[in-house]
């Protein structure tokens, strides 16, 4: 996937006379817009002086955590960097909420389990869970055997289950 920067940073305030604008909250210094045009909505990233430094031509785009932030090509999620390089080609179904703590609950795909994969794209730990959830002060909260459970970074489990889970 070829992502380009403009050479010329173009204010955000050109496009938004031609176009419906949403901005996320600035985090590390980019934010996320999103365009509405004739129905279709695309998303690309502005710098603290809204100028565009990544062309709005992703489908989905989510906040940037830990210098990476997700986006979706139409088939699979991928990631790109704060400057719009691609770290992590697009590969997977699911992404969910992107990286936190240096891991990422990713999903290869549809049926499979999800797994937690470092800042590379290397699985730091396999695709076993049921659901996953980001880290937050060491560990995660996932679902193992229709069972909720918390682990630490490591992939061991530190809590009893918490409860069952019933699917959706």
């Amino acid at each position: 996937m070829n992502i380009k920067l403009f050479k010329k940073r173009k204010k955000l305030a050109e496009l938004s006379k031609k176009h419906i604008v949403f901005i996320d909250d600035f985090l590390h210094g980019v934010a996320w817009f999103k365009i509405v045009n004739e129905g279709k909505h695309s998303y690309g990233v502005i710098n603290k002086k809204f100028e565009i430094i990544i062309e709005p031509i992703f489908e989905k785009l989510k906040q940037f955590n830990c210098g990476l932030a997700p986006f979706y090509n139409g088939v699979e999620w991928g990631f790109i960097g704060n400057k719009g390089h691609l770290k992590i080609s697009p590969q997977f179904y699911d992404v969910g909420e992107g990286f936190s703590e240096n891991l990422c609950p990713v999903k290869p795909t549809k049926a499979a389990h999800y797994g937690y994969i470092n800042k590379k794209g290397i699985y730091k730990l396999p695709p076993i869970y049921q659901l996953a959830w980001n880290f937050h002060c060491g560990i995660a909260q996932v679902v193992i055997n229709n069972e909720f459970f918390f682990i630490n970074k490591r992939g061991k489990i530190v809590t009893e289950s918490l409860h069952n889970y019933h699917g959706v």
